[in-house]
């Protein structure tokens, strides 16, 4: 529903390209439902100042994939997606940069901005007060890692969360922007050449999927759907059937609806799939994350 965004950049100028990008898919409860992170490579040189305030060194960037080899895997979390960002302004023309250089120049989104939001809700705070970091500490985010993506989009959600339950210009401008997202396709796979990549389906934690086998366990009309859907191909397809069964859940190839409980991603997955089920926003997992959900709610541990 929301792909909130969040770079570090070769520099302040207008020219500046994306050192390192972190994007949260957030559900129409603002639940983070999936992640990417990844340094960029751009191709152009770095200034030592901007090195300094994202911690990356120059030899974590040389190593890293570029923007166009991550496009297949970016393009999956922000197509249908409202993107959402704390500067636009600054992080769009990252984005616009990014997009000129692959020729996509005439599909960027439009983007809300929670910086201008705070601004009109929150007027008159203190020099500095409209910083994120600030912002989201005063609104209880437990982070304040500034100027390094994921923490940013983190803090982020956060503030975003907030403006959205008090401020209704912003409801509006999500409901009007909602209605014209843009889709995107990419085909191929995403290097995964960085060492900060990381794409989920895969690496959620053990309380995130406790979360979400409790949400499955509440949402009636996932109950009587009992349906979980698949894309690509699974390692123990017919095991994973068999404990679905045990908990009352049925496997299908179909597509995702709102009431699907989630989407598996096996090996050789389509992007379409995945990017209708974070449209829904409904959980997208691996093999084994599915286990350990199908197991919480089997044994009532959520």
């Amino acid at each position: 529903m929301y792909a909130v965004i969040d770079f570090e950049t070769t520099s302040l100028g207008e020219d500046r390209r994306a050192t390192e990008i972190a994007i949260a898919v957030l559900n129409e409860k603002f639940e983070i439902v999936d992640r990417f992170n990844s340094i960029v490579n751009p191709k152009v040189p770095v200034y030592k100042k901007s090195l300094g305030y994202s911690r990356l060194t120059q030899l974590e960037i040389d190593s890293a994939p570029t923007f166009a080899q991550l496009w297949p895997a970016i393009a999956t979390l922000l197509s249908g997606n409202l993107v959402v960002m704390h500067n636009k302004n600054f992080d769009s023309g990252v984005l616009a940069n990014e997009f000129d250089a692959m020729g996509l120049e005439d599909e960027l989104p439009t983007p809300i901005c929670t910086l201008s939001g705070a601004q009109r809700i929150m007027p008159g705070r203190p020099k500095g007060g409209y910083e994120l970091k600030n912002l989201a500490k005063d609104l209880g985010s437990p982070s304040s890692d500034a100027h390094q993506a994921m923490a940013d989009v983190e803090m982020t959600a956060i503030v975003f969360q907030h403006l959205f339950s008090v401020d209704s210009q912003l409801r509006r401008e999500c409901e009007i922007l909602l209605e014209d997202v843009v889709s995107y396709e990419a085909d191929g796979e995403a290097f995964d050449a960085s060492p900060r990549v990381r794409h989920r389906s895969g690496g959620k934690s053990d309380a995130e999927l406790m979360k979400i086998a409790r949400e499955i366990v509440e949402n009636e009309n996932v109950q009587n759907l009992s349906e979980v859907c698949k894309t690509g191909t699974l390692e123990d397809q017919r095991s994973l059937e068999v404990a679905l069964g045990e908990i009352h859940f049925i496997l299908k190839a179909a597509e995702t609806t709102k009431f699907t409980a989630f989407l598996v991603q096996g090996s050789e997955a389509g992007q379409r799939k995945v990017a209708k089920a974070l449209r829904y926003g409904r959980p997208v997992l691996t093999e084994e994350e599915a286990f350990c959900v199908i197991g919480h709610i089997k044994d009532g541990s959520y």
